[in-house]
């Protein structure tokens, strides 16, 4: 699936990134539209393993008991803004990820076509089973979100220097 739409399978991580953000990379153009269709290619791997995920669930009877839940925890610069990979930024490109919960075991369908965060994730899946979330937890549930949806963030347990690598705290 990797290397499908793939010009060249050389290409094969970003293991030129710092060469790509000061513009020493040979070809950059095309190596960037590689690097962008072995990741088509990987997310239809991943389409494919979810079939399959569905279809033993199918064969053991348990659709009415199962829900399933596909998202992602980042997406992936590849140039936009200068930014390459997904260290960096809070663009659409890195911030706006799929998120599609789905199953028998819902009676209908709902398109949320508002900004929801992944955090509201285990809220919704509590309640959904009648368990109370935790305290801690946001109070927000992903098939009625209601109201303005604010950056809901935490400190980063690191800092990045000049130069994009990482510094953890002892």
């Amino acid at each position: 699936y990797k290397y499908q739409y793939s010009s060249d399978p050389e290409i094969d991580d970003w293991g030129m990134k710092k060469g790509f953000f000061e513009n020493r990379v040979e070809n950059k153009e095309q190596k960037v539209t590689d690097l962008e269709n072995q990741y088509d290619g990987c997310i239809q791997y991943l389409d494919h393993r979810i079939n399959q995920l569905y279809d033993s669930v199918a064969e053991m009877g348990e659709l009415k008991n199962t829900l399933f839940i596909v998202t992602g925890d980042h997406g992936e610069s590849f140039g936009e803004h200068g930014l390459y990979e997904h260290e960096s930024g809070v663009y659409n490109e890195l911030s706006n990820v799929p998120l599609i919960i789905g199953g028998e075991r819902q009676d209908s369908t709902t398109t949320v076509d508002q900004p929801v965060s992944i955090r509201w994730l285990l809220p919704t899946l509590l309640d959904e089973v009648g368990i109370e979330p935790p305290s801690n937890s946001v109070k927000r549930n992903l098939f009625s979100p209601e109201g303005e949806v604010v950056i809901e963030s935490e400190p980063l347990p690191y800092t990045l220097n000049h130069e994009m690598e990482c510094t953890v705290p002892p």
